[in-house]
């Protein structure tokens, strides 16, 4: 086997292996641990041209730049990621593979929030017909603000309208 590809797999190990214990710590500094620790082995791979190693730590690491909520599936990447990493490390080749589903939860997008969408329709209405002659009109601008009012208090509850930076992404960053 290649030397730099068992070298890669010893180093890819104990970065997993910190990666996960920072993971089940949970909190914001061991979430951050856990995504340099991926960005590392992700970069090694990259270098080492190993595609599936990258896609799934950079898949991981996004995983957990979203959230708690995303944790299980990001537990789902590291155990992946292991298996990829032990077979490196066993045959010194990458093992062939489908990774679509940590890659497509790690891209997903939100939708708007409610609130945010009502408020976004009254606004579009005020600019397209900013003196509202018409009383049909004046009064769905009217009801839309209504509705936004009335469902304000619960829009914590539901998901952000405004994405992060990684989110909008065509695929995971490291």
């Amino acid at each position: 086997m290649d030397q730099r590809l068992s070298d890669f797999a010893g180093q890819a190990a104990a970065r997993l292996d910190a990666a996960e214990t920072a993971l089940i710590r949970g909190g914001a500094a061991p979430a951050q641990v856990a995504r340099a620790a991926l960005g590392a082995i992700a970069a090694s791979a990259s270098r080492l041209a190993l595609p599936r190693c990258e896609t799934i730590a950079q898949a991981s690491a996004e995983l957990i730049a979203q959230g708690e909520d995303s944790y299980p599936m990001a537990l789902r990447g590291l155990m992946r990621l292991r298996e990829v990493i032990d077979a490196i490390g066993e045959s010194g080749r990458e093992p062939a593979g489908v990774d679509d589903d940590l890659v497509a939860a790690a891209t997903r997008t939100l939708p708007p929030s409610i609130t945010d969408t009502l408020a976004q329709a009254r606004a579009r209405l005020m600019e397209i017909a900013p003196s509202a002659r018409d009383p049909r009109l004046a009064a769905i601008i009217e009801r839309l603000g209504d509705l936004t009012a009335e469902i304000e208090p619960d829009k914590e509850t539901e998901a952000p309208a405004e994405l992060s930076s990684a989110r909008q992404t065509r695929g995971p960053r490291s």
